[in-house]
């Protein structure tokens, strides 16, 4: 028998992992689906039954199950097991700690957190608290004067001519501005803003992404404290790995607003401590890559008419031409008022821990789904 489309989904850790959402009936389309302790609330279909008892089950009293030693069990989970940002609420299952009201665009606030907050702060200082090395290159686009060099004093105007004039792992500490340019990153380095309220990244629209990260010589490149928005993709990738992505307010993209794809060659990323809002089509798309998804949040993606599978927050999937499965790890974020579904997982693995997945609404055009969680088989795929 095939293997199935998500070798293992961790939910023990997530009660009330996906809350409000649409039809429950991706669950009859799947192979296998492993979840741990029920954590999933306002879906429709018929609650289950425990098989009929034989001579060896206990005869467990309601709200009990026999458990694998042959003992009763109570179903659900205990109070002193939730998650991190997870309380209990007395009835085997856990509430999430989060602030009362939505957030206002460009704050975020993952479970665990009562107030919304900014992606990043801003420090004083034109560079503010970024890193400074020997061979950092300093960006301001407001510099006015002559013979640039990425100094502080004579700072390059443009994130791109920095790139090109720095040494291999070099920090690119950007001052405040907006800069209208198209990023092609071929070697590693760490772009660094000062803060994603003060520093935007942005591209004409002919442009396939706002940054795009290419080939093995860009292993190990970083984003920090900045934001990203654009006619296209925001952060694109492929054939690079050690990608880390920090503290990004990735945003109002009209395509996705990160591509990681491995066409070029095998290709990971981290994405911690980020907000991915307003995003078109897809917020994150990974296509046979290894990606990492900790303590950041993904909402209103926004759907295209033409097309009924859009508005997702996550598409992980394998990648059909190298025959790549994609890799999920996700921990303590937030998937939020997306559409059609909240995580896509085809021909790929994943683990989703302490992480809340709620209010995916259905496509308005075709007024279905609204899943939490859709996980399928790849045609043709182990």
């Amino acid at each position: 028998m095939a293997a199935t489309t998500l070798g293992h989904l961790a939910l023990s850790d997530v009660p009330d992992l996906v809350r409000a959402g649409g039809d429950a009936g991706w669950m009859g389309r799947v192979g296998l689906v492993l979840l741990a302790f029920a954590g999933i609330a306002a879906c429709s279909g018929e609650p289950s039954r425990a098989t009929s008892g034989t001579s060896n089950q206990p005869d467990c009293a309601s709200a009990e199950i026999a458990g694998p030693n042959g003992a009763c069990v109570a179903v659900g989970v205990a109070p002193d097991a939730c998650a991190s940002g997870f309380v209990s609420d007395e009835r085997g299952g856990c509430e999430p700690v989060l602030p009362d009201d939505p957030c206002a665009p460009g704050t975020m606030a993952i479970p665990g957190e009562v107030v919304c907050r900014s992606v990043a702060p801003c420090a004083e200082g034109r560079f503010g608290q970024i890193p400074v090395e020997q061979s950092t290159q300093h960006v301001d686009a407001s510099y006015s004067g002559v013979g640039s060099d990425g100094s502080a004093d004579h700072p390059w105007t443009t994130v791109q001519a920095a790139i090109d004039g720095a040494a291999p792992g070099a920090v690119i500490a950007i001052a405040a501005g907006q800069y209208d340019e198209a990023l092609v990153i071929q070697k590693q380095v760490r772009l660094w803003g000062v803060c994603p309220d003060r520093v935007t990244l942005s591209a004409p629209a002919a442009s396939f992404a706002v940054v795009t990260i290419e080939n093995a010589g860009a292993n190990g490149t970083e984003i920090h404290d900045l934001a990203v928005t654009g006619a296209q993709n925001g952060i694109a990738a492929s054939g690079s790995e050690g990608i880390v992505v920090d503290r990004v307010h990735i945003h109002d993209t009209q395509s996705r607003g990160l591509d990681i794809e491995d066409p070029l060659g095998p290709t990971s990323i981290a994405i911690t401590r980020s907000l991915v809002e307003a995003c078109g089509v897809v917020g994150i798309f990974a296509g046979g890559v290894d990606m990492t998804l900790e303590s950041s949040v993904v909402r209103d993606t926004k759907t295209a008419a033409t097309d009924l599978l859009s508005g997702r927050a996550i598409e992980i999937v394998n990648d059909i031409s190298t025959g790549r499965r994609g890799k999920l790890a996700m921990r303590g974020s937030l998937l939020d008022r997306n559409r059609d579904v909240g995580i896509f997982c085809e021909g790929s693995d994943a683990v989703v821990e302490g992480t809340l997945i709620r209010d995916t609404r259905a496509h308005p055009n075709s007024k279905q789904s609204g899943r939490g969680i859709n996980v399928e088989r790849a045609p043709d795929t182990p």
